[in-house]
This record gives C-alpha cells, structure tokens and sequence, in this order.
C-alpha cells in the first residue's frame, strides 16, 4: 500500500510543480510580434559588447527615458537631455524577419528580441553600436513594462 502511495506522489509531483510553474505568466517567454510588444516600455539596462550589464543612464532624475509600442506598427521613444526635455523618434511601419525588427531607428533598427516576456524585453544587436546618452558601445539593451 505504502509503495502504492509512493507511485502515486511520483506521478502527481511533476503535475503540481508544471502547473504552478506556468501560474507565473510574466516570466514566460512570448512571441515577438506586433500584439505582444504593445506598450510602454522603459529603458533600463544597457549589455556591453563583452556581454556585462549596467543600468541604462538617464539623463533626466525624474522621467525615464522609454519606447512606447503601439498595435499599428508604430514605436515612439521619448528621450530626455539633462533639462529633462523631452524628445522623440518614431518608425511607422516596422515589420519582423524571425525576431528581428527591421524598418525602425537607432536602438529598434536590425534589433533581434531575444527575450519577451509580459514585463521585460531584451534587444541585442550583430553589431556593436554607440547611441543616445550611452557612451561606449552597446551589444543590447533591456527594458521593463511601464
């Protein structure tokens, strides 16, 4: 009877931990596309070519530089200088090669999305660039859902 039991908790185990794994839909991994990308998305850090991470540098103490993805292909970042004024570039009409954004500007541009999950997105370039605020070069960026 005890061996019983033991099949049993052996079989039921790997149910539970599969299901309450799947409870925590923010970290799982979605598709890059147009629907699965709509909203606001703050800059947070930057990946140095040698791979390391920092916290992405914000001009402006109090408003955050971030993208703002809309459903109709469009990506608005807003910018900030040291004055906290706010600039901005859009691209209309991105599109998709795999995971890669194509038809976009500086930080979007040929960006592939490695990672996309409810509340981070990760970007990562072929090349090494040098953009914005950032002084050195970038390999990729990572941003978190307003």
């Amino acid at each position: 009877n005890s061996m019983k039991k033991l099949i049993y908790l052996l079989l039921v185990l790997p149910l539970i931990q599969s299901c309450s794994k799947d409870d925590d839909s923010s970290e799982r991994q979605l598709t890059p596309n147009h629907e699965n990308m709509v909203g606001e998305w703050v800059y947070t850090t930057i990946i140095r070519a040698n791979g390391t991470e920092e916290s992405y540098p914000q001009n402006c103490a109090t408003k955050k530089d971030f993208a703002k993805i809309l459903s109709n292909t469009t990506i608005i970042t807003t910018n900030h200088d040291q004055t906290c004024t706010e600039m901005y570039w859009n691209c209309n009409n991105y599109y998709f090669q795999g995971n890669r954004i194509i038809n976009c500007f500086t930080e979007f541009n040929d960006a592939r999305v490695t990672s996309l999950t409810a509340t981070t997105m990760k970007l990562e370039y072929d090349d090494i660039r040098n953009f914005g605020s950032i002084t050195g070069t970038v390999k990729g960026l990572i941003l978190k859902k307003r």
